[in-house]
């Protein structure tokens, strides 16, 4: 999985410096200071703050102190430097994450694997007063009307939202903004949000000579392919790559083609993002170079697998890092 040690440090040393930086208030959110200085930019102390999630406004009435958190939402509030304002988390343990966001996981506790999603009543234990979510689950009764019903202010990241959903990076840069805004962060997310797009410019400054065509498998299971198409995150990571997504023309996010369909697309270079890591490459290389016509695939020709953590193109802060790769193995 080609990924050079320049890159890991700098996203390293740019994550280590806002959490340096500490958690000060950031940037004034009450009536006043706003109807003179629209973009939020003046003061540093003012609250209550509102910011708009999802098309609709969220009032915070006071600096968080117990943030619940599930999964790139949480490490989105731990890249800020803010884990002393978290209550607990659920998905990767701390021991799991990047070392920059370890450390700051590591002031709060721990509830949980995202893989069944928690409940209502798991994330309402701790008594938070913001949740921030990937999403909502209707199943598991997390909906922004059940935390309205609790007096709980929510933010969810914008790949999932309801109405007006953003799946793209510049997406979930918003996102870091929005949230970082709510707990007092804005400074941290500026120069957090800078030094990702430095990084992302600097990995795709080298153009491709040719186009390369990508198709991302999301399903562990080889002989089952799961896909992104055009209105997926995995996408928009992919244009940013300088690649084309095999499936970019589908304008839903995930679909579930056969393999012959995707064969019929010949993609140059096939990205395993379905958590299984190099177990799962390799069942799925084994599964498509041992078909007669699935081998004749140019990715499988040509051996050109990657493998990405599920981390790397869902919303959260390694959405720089799945970036980052595919630009990397493009350009090998």
């Amino acid at each position: 999985m080609p990924r050079m040690d320049t890159t890991r440090g700098r996203l390293a040393v740019a994550l280590a410096a806002i959490i340096a930086g500490g958690t000060g208030c950031g940037l004034v959110g009450d009536e006043s200071t706003a109807a003179a200085d629209p973009t939020g930019t003046a003061g540093t102390d003012s609250w209550p703050r509102t910011v708009t999630n999802c098309g609709e406004e969220v009032t915070i009435e006071a600096p968080p102190e117990r943030i619940v958190g599930v999964e790139g939402a949480a490490e989105t509030v731990l890249a800020l430097g803010a884990g002393d304002q978290l209550a607990g988390w659920f998905g990767n343990e701390a021991s799991a994450l990047p070392e920059a966001l370890r450390v700051e996981a590591e002031k709060a506790e721990y509830l949980g694997g995202s893989f069944p999603a928690p409940t209502l009543e798991d994330v309402s234990a701790p008594e938070p007063d913001l949740v921030v979510l990937y999403g909502y689950t209707e199943e598991a009764g997390l909906t922004k009307q059940a935390f309205d019903d609790l007096g709980v202010p929510t933010l969810v990241l914008s790949e999932t939202c309801a109405e007006g959903a953003d799946p793209t990076v510049e997406g979930y840069f918003a996102d870091v903004e929005t949230i970082a805004h709510a707990i007092g962060s804005d400074e941290q997310a500026a120069t957090l949000v800078e030094s990702w797009r430095s990084t992302i410019e600097e990995a795709t400054a080298t153009p491709l000579d040719d186009e390369v065509t990508v198709f991302i498998n999301g399903n562990p299971d080889p002989s089952s392919p799961f896909a992104s198409g055009g209105g997926s995150l995995a996408d928009d990571q992919i244009r940013i790559a300088g690649g084309v997504n095999a499936f970019g023309d589908v304008d839903d996010a995930f679909l579930e083609p056969s393999w012959e369909e995707v064969a019929t697309r010949d993609p140059d270079v096939i990205v395993d993002g379905s958590g299984g890591l190099e177990e799962s490459t390799e069942a799925l290389r084994s599964y498509l170079s041992e078909n007669a016509a699935l081998s004749q695939m140019t990715a499988v020709r040509e051996d050109a697998f990657l493998t990405i953590e599920y981390y790397d193109n869902v919303p959260g802060p390694r959405v720089v890092d799945g970036v980052v790769k595919i630009a990397e193995f493009l350009r090998r």
